[in-house]
């Protein structure tokens, strides 16, 4: 038999959230809940200068991965299994 969850009061919440400590930038800090060291890692390698061109060029990159993917949709049964039985595929 379960028993019923308790309802925290609304002072309760208030407590918790001023609790938490509030960042003194303007902006908010993406890493604060993960590794620093891992935190510095993405800094280096992933600046904030020039993420408008990154995304860019990985939507760019997605396109063409799903244009390429959905070309094998019309693939019959014989061509899979024509590929399947190649001699190519066995050396890779």
């Amino acid at each position: 038999m379960t028993t019923p969850r308790t309802k925290h009061s609304p002072r309760h919440a208030l407590q918790k959230e001023s609790a938490t400590p509030k960042s003194r930038s303007g902006g908010r800090d993406r890493f604060a809940g993960a590794d620093p060291k891992l935190a510095a890692f993405i800094r280096k390698h992933w600046p904030a200068k020039g993420r408008a061109q990154r995304i860019v060029r990985a939507e760019k990159a997605w396109k063409e991965a799903v244009e390429i993917a959905s070309t094998f949709k019309n693939i019959d049964d014989e061509t899979w299994k024509w590929i399947a039985q190649s001699k190519e595929l066995e050396d890779i």
